[in-house]
């Protein structure tokens, strides 16, 4: 029972790693969140430095979350557990300690845990994220109207409430961390 409380703690550690962070600090001198939009994530650090920074970050912060959950399948074959060590990395993510709790928003982890959970899940989502953007033209309406499917494909495959219940809150707290976005994004529409 100990080495689950435990990694509990490592998760949060592997979520607190800043790749937008690390790489703009390495290669360029600066600190992501006094640029842009002030966040340490994928697409901050896109808009500042270009695609091939967006990809070395996106996938360095989804591999973070399908690691620590791939290491959680040496600890229990729990898929709710599973489902909690991808939300402590996003959370992570969200609030590392190392950067006065100031990170990214959660998307890239919350996408590597997706899919290191169930690839058939993560993969709808992609889907139906890909047709709405085509409706919205936007990533980010796009991305959070298909995080909201996520919990009810968890049930919709497993039939395990707990599984989905934790789903629902790793979403609330990836859109909590959109919601300057989500109200740009209302403000645009009123227009």
């Amino acid at each position: 029972m100990i080495v689950p409380i435990i990694f509990l703690f490592v998760a949060y550690g592997l979520g607190c790693l800043s790749v937008a962070y690390l790489w703009v600090k390495l290669k360029y001198g600066q600190d992501i969140r006094t640029l842009g939009s002030g966040t340490a994530g994928a697409r901050n650090a896109g808009r500042m430095y270009g695609s091939s920074t967006f990809m070395i970050t996106l996938l360095g912060d989804a591999a973070k979350a399908a690691l620590a959950i791939y290491l959680a399948t040496r600890i229990t074959e729990s898929l709710a557990y599973m489902a909690v060590i991808g939300l402590i990395v996003i959370v992570g993510h969200i609030y590392p300690v190392f950067l006065g709790f100031q990170g990214g928003k959660g998307m890239a982890p919350f996408a590597g845990g997706a899919l290191m959970i169930d690839w058939r899940i993560f993969l709808i989502m992609l889907l139906i994220a890909g047709l709405l953007l085509l409706v919205f033209r936007r990533f980010t309406p796009a991305g959070l109207t298909a995080l909201l499917t996520y919990p009810f494909l968890i049930y919709l495959f497993y039939e395990a409430w707990s599984f989905a219940l934790i789903g629902l809150f790793t979403i609330l707290v990836v859109i909590h961390a959109h919601r300057s976005n989500i109200k740009e994004l209302i403000r645009s529409w009123s227009r």
